[in-house]
């Protein structure tokens, strides 16, 4: 999507750099690879998937294991020929674990700081949509079809709001000091 372009910009110097990079690419290498090589598109979603959790991940070690894990699951997955709903279930396990990151993420910032910064809420609910779009295709494919076109409308806005927004943005202090 052309509006995923623009965050890694806004977040060149931070430590979210590289999960925008991942989204600003990865519709295009899903594209590349399936209309252009022929490629199986759920392969290549389930590799972008795990690299978006290695983005967020802090621990190096985690992150090479995942990083080995998202090149070597799918390639087993073709070769034992998976069927496509094992790529989907991995995707939503991908996606659940983001939830889990972007939720610690801001619970460790609101114990630390004793306050809510406004970007960490706002990847909370992009992580939060991108989840519950998979899980409703999963629980009713005619209507997660639906509400899976309802949450990518919504995730336009975040991308364009992430264009704006920064983990340096504006802290909402909840606790006073005195």
């Amino acid at each position: 999507m052309f509006f995923w372009l623009f965050p890694p910009i806004k977040n060149r110097k931070t430590e979210y750099f590289a999960y925008f990079l991942i989204l600003a690419f990865a519709d295009p290498v899903k594209f590349l690879f399936t209309y252009m090589f022929g490629y199986q598109n759920s392969s290549i979603s389930l590799i972008i998937a795990t690299l978006l959790v290695v983005s967020l991940l802090k621990n190096t070690k985690i992150q090479i294991a995942l990083i080995g894990l998202s090149l070597f699951l799918p390639v087993c997955m073709v070769i034992l020929k998976a069927p496509p709903m094992c790529y989907f279930y991995f995707s939503i396990l991908a996606s659940f674990s983001l939830l889990l990151i972007a939720a610690m993420q801001i619970t460790q910032f609101l114990l630390q700081n004793r306050s809510i910064n406004l970007f960490l809420v706002l990847l909370l609910l992009y992580i939060s949509i991108t989840f519950f779009r998979k899980l409703a295709v999963l629980i009713d494919p005619d209507l997660g079809v639906l509400s899976y076109t309802i949450g990518l409308a919504f995730q336009m806005f975040f991308a364009i709001a992430f264009t704006f927004i920064n983990i340096n943005t504006k802290n909402y202090r909840l606790i006073k000091d005195y």
